[in-house]
């Protein structure tokens, strides 16, 4: 999703330091506006609230750069919230609905971008009570934090398994052969949650968690070259043929 830029021109008022960022700070705006709706109120009035980005169910507008402060969080002009952290608000909170899933669903989107782009783990993702004590972001937190921390840690693993099979078929197409050190195999630790042959399905990931063991890429590529899979990638012909012989078909 693109980010469409309407940064702020009152920068004595706004964002009056410059800023090297250590985290991300989520809140939720507490009423029904869009995106572009918030960040042109923000750059309209004289008020020292502010942020970087808004995002809603079809955008999201920067405010701000990122090299700049924001009073987002409520713990003064020295405030780690306010001098270190970058403010994302989640629009249509007041309501909630389908709209508000959509927009905190692009949230994760540019929050992954953003760890991504600084190389940052989920740890990085803080909320706006964990500064001030105020309850926000007040929906997302009613929903469940850790589940939108879990949103995003799914984003984080899958984005990371598509850029190493990327990386994967570059090799192969260069006619180099990709390797990676296999991880030990995880075994079973306590009662499954099905048997080997309760599982009826296609996914071999879904098999391997069926029986307890390690789905990640790495233990596939591991058991893949025990099964006599040649070069594997995580392509589905390969994955098919790998649940194959796990099965012992």
């Amino acid at each position: 999703m693109n980010v469409i830029k309407n940064i702020t021109t009152k920068i004595a008022i706004k964002c009056p330091y410059t800023m090297t960022p250590t985290r991300i700070v989520v809140h939720n705006t507490a009423n029904d506006a869009s995106a572009r709706s918030e960040v042109a109120y923000m750059n309209s009035n004289d008020k020292y609230t502010s942020f970087h980005y808004a995002v809603d169910d079809k955008e999201i507008v920067q405010g701000i750069e990122e090299n700049r402060n924001s009073f987002n969080a409520g713990d003064g002009a020295t405030g780690k919230g306010n001098r270190q952290g970058i403010s994302i608000e989640i629009c249509y909170s007041k309501s909630g609905g389908d709209r508000f899933t959509k927009a905190e669903a692009n949230a994760v989107h540019l929050i992954v971008a953003i760890l991504k782009r600084h190389g940052w783990g989920i740890d990085k993702v803080t909320k706006h009570q964990d500064y001030s004590g105020k309850y926000c972001p007040h929906r997302t937190l009613d929903m469940g934090w850790q589940r939108f921390l879990n949103m995003i840690k799914e984003e984080l693993e899958m984005r990371e398994e598509v850029e190493d099979l990327k990386r994967r078929v570059s090799a192969l197409e260069k006619g180099e052969v990709a390797v990676a050190t296999p991880t030990p195999i995880v075994k079973p630790t306590g009662k499954p949650k099905a048997t080997p042959k309760g599982y009826s399905g296609s996914s071999v990931i879904d098999y391997l968690k069926s029986i307890g063991q390690d789905s990640s890429f790495k233990n596939r590529q591991a058991l893949a070259k025990k099964h006599g899979i040649k070069n594997y990638i995580g392509l589905a012909n390969q994955n098919s043929a790998l649940l194959r012989k796990m099965r012992g078909y």
